[in-house]
Formats: C-alpha cells, sequence, structure tokens
C-alpha cells in the first residue's frame, strides 16, 4: 500500500491532516483573527523567518565557497599539472605583495593560462580551447591588455623574484 494519496477524496484527508500538524506546530499562523495588527505581526514572523532561512542559506553558500577558495588558493586548476608547481610559487608570492595582482593570477590560472621557463625566465602563456577561457590568441591579448598590463610592475616582480 502506497504513502500516497491515490484518489480526491485521500489527498483532501492528507492536505487536512499536514493543516493540524502545522497547526499543532505553530498555533499562530494559524490562528483566526480580524485584528490587523495581529496579521502584521503574523505576516512579519513569517517574513522574517523567510529571510533568516535565505541568509543561513548565503552564509552555508560563503562557508562553501571559502573551503572551495582555501583549498584552490594556490592552484585553482589541478587538472593542470605540469606547471602546478610554478602556479603554486607565483600565486604565494603574490598573495603576500599584491592582493589586486594575486587576484588577477588566480583568474588567468582559473581560465587555463600556464607558466613556463625559458631563457630562465618564468613566462605566462594562454592555453587556447576547450576548457580554457581563451578561444584564441587575440582573446588572450584583450584580456591580457586589460588585466595584466595595468599590474605590470607588481606582476615582474613577482615573476622576478623567482628568478
Amino acid at each position: 500500500m502506497s504513502n500516497y494519496p491515490d484518489n480526491q477524496n485521500d489527498k483532501n484527508n492528507w492536505q487536512e491532516k499536514k493543516k493540524e500538524l502545522m497547526r499543532e506546530k505553530n498555533p499562530s499562523l494559524f490562528a483566526d483573527n480580524d485584528n490587523d495588527e495581529d496579521k502584521n505581526k503574523t505576516q512579519e514572523s513569517k517574513s522574517n523567518s523567510k529571510n533568516n532561512f535565505e541568509r543561513k542559506d548565503d552564509e552555508s553558500f560563503d562557508d562553501y565557497i571559502n573551503r572551495i577558495r582555501s583549498q584552490y588558493q594556490y592552484d585553482p586548476r589541478p587538472d593542470l599539472t605540469e606547471d602546478s608547481q610554478l602556479w603554486e610559487k607565483i600565486l604565494k608570492i603574490a598573495e603576500a605583495r599584491d592582493e589586486k595582482a594575486y587576484n588577477i593570477l588566480h583568474g588567468f590560472r582559473c581560465g587555463g593560462a600556464k607558466l613556463e621557463v625559458k631563457n630562465n625566465k618564468v613566462i605566462m602563456q594562454p592555453r587556447i580551447g576547450e576548457n580554457h577561457l581563451w578561444q584564441s590568441q587575440q582573446e588572450y591579448n584583450k584580456d591580457r591588455k586589460e588585466w595584466l598590463m595595468p599590474l605590470r610592475e607588481s606582476i615582474g616582480e613577482i615573476f622576478d623574484s623567482l628568478n
């Protein structure tokens, strides 16, 4: 036998039982008050309950985001392993020196930027295509100009500190 109502009469009985249980749990929400002040208090209580729920929901989301951020603080792309150690070093240095540069470099790593060592210097290059932010070199160049170039001195110092 199913616990679900299988006809209209059972459905109505089930809904009535649900209302009865709700009344027992919180009678003030179901009181027959013609007094506007009491109605307003009830509505305000419902609204506050909803806001508290949303606040708790937001807090849970913030907690989740903070756990994720701390887990991937120095390498938000663990799927890209070949330059992971370089990114960890760069992001640790950036975090200590310049929060804005750290955030931007972190974002570029999220987008799929890669670090390479050429001629004893660390350089950043884009990864282009699927699973990466940039679909062309032009897109990367645009983001580079907008986000990296205004902080080129700070980012240059961060990169140079590895050498």
